[in-house]
């Protein structure tokens, strides 16, 4: 198991939900479909988000992050202190 920090800015986003296509348990539409959301995120700034969470599987958070064309998801390993994407 590791611990994950993604850290997610709505204000970057523009909407493509490749994030959702790669890991929807994680990232979904907003209510008027015009960006994606950090389910279970906190506000940490008016518009970024941040989750934290234990996992076993990294893959699809990394792949959603992977997948943004802006970088508007990041994604940190605080078990080992790296970023994965």
């Amino acid at each position: 198991m590791v611990e994950l920090r993604v850290t997610y800015n709505r204000e970057v986003c523009v909407g493509s939900f490749d994030c959702a296509a790669a890991d929807p348990r994680r990232f979904g539409r907003n209510a008027t479909g015009d960006r994606a959301v950090l389910r279970g995120g906190t506000a940490e700034e008016p518009e970024v988000f941040v989750l934290t969470f234990e996992t076993a599987d990294t893959e699809p958070t990394v792949g959603a992050a992977r997948a943004c064309p802006v970088a508007a998801i990041v994604v940190e390993d605080l078990t080992s202190g790296r970023t994965l994407a």
